[in-house]
């Protein structure tokens, strides 16, 4: 399986973390990334959440 780049991991529980580009930190004051707790300790439903979540946060096109 693929690792995800913006999985980590504290203590026993998955978080997802991506850096906020450039041309949207006027949208999140003060912030260079978003951090969610995935409230999962398998590391297999993190991924799958972590993909879900990263879909959510990218800019629609047309």
């Amino acid at each position: 399986m693929a690792k995800s780049n913006h999985l980590i991991q504290r203590e026993s529980t998955y978080y997802f973390r991506r850096k906020i580009p450039g041309d949207l930190l006027g949208h999140y004051p003060g912030k260079r990334e978003i951090v969610r707790s995935l409230r999962t300790k398998d590391h297999d439903e993190a991924a799958r959440i972590a993909r879900r979540v990263s879909t959510h946060l990218r800019p629609k096109m047309g």
